[in-house]
């Protein structure tokens, strides 16, 4: 297969992970566009501000037309690589029945899913001019962020890097594998 046949063949398998077996270079790829979701953004923004301006692009003086009348899009793509990790992690969790790390993986995908339906609710409810003396979706925002941002973290920390780990022997806080022979280099 040439290169652009197994990149699809990825993003399709990405796409249909509740379905199917999730390899290595699944879950890399909707690892990497969960990384990818602000140019994925811009993506959507300039399809839309090259679309909809009909070639009078220098001219072009309603900016916040392409956020504004398409709010629904922009979620759904900021969505959708954490749902592809969500999904993949539930598979994973099928497959093996190990709930850890499978369901606690799919946990952190599930706060960056609320973060963005809140900053939607708050952003349209901002936009209609609602009474903003009391706003929810901003406080549940807020929680959720931090919550999203602290689990990330953490994972990131333990679990990505290996840092630490309680069993990694002579390397105290460090993983049991390290690249460098002299530990304190690598502290």
């Amino acid at each position: 297969l040439t290169n652009n046949k197994v990149n699809l063949n990825f993003q399709g398998r990405a796409l249909c992970a509740p379905f199917f077996f999730v390899g290595f270079a699944d879950f890399w790829l909707a690892d990497q566009l969960n990384s990818l979701v602000p140019v994925l953004l811009d993506f959507q923004y300039m399809i839309c501000f090259y679309a909809t301006n009909e070639g009078n692009w220098s001219t072009a003086t309603d900016y916040n037309k392409c956020v504004d009348k398409t709010w629904f899009i922009r979620p759904i793509v900021a969505c959708l690589p954490a749902y592809l990790r969500f999904a993949q992690c539930l598979r994973r969790y099928r497959d093996t029945g190990e709930k850890f790390p499978h369901l606690a993986n799919a946990g952190k995908y599930t706060t960056t899913i609320f973060v963005v339906i809140f900053s939607t609710l708050y952003n349209t409810y901002e936009a209609n001019n609602q009474d903003l003396t009391y706003q929810p979706f901003f406080y549940t925002w807020i929680v959720f962020s931090f919550l999203s941002s602290i689990y990330a973290y953490i994972w990131d920390i333990k679990m990505d890097w290996g840092l630490f780990d309680s069993n990694a022997g002579d390397n105290k806080f460090l993983r049991e594998e390290i690249v460098y022979t002299n530990v304190v280099s690598t502290y």
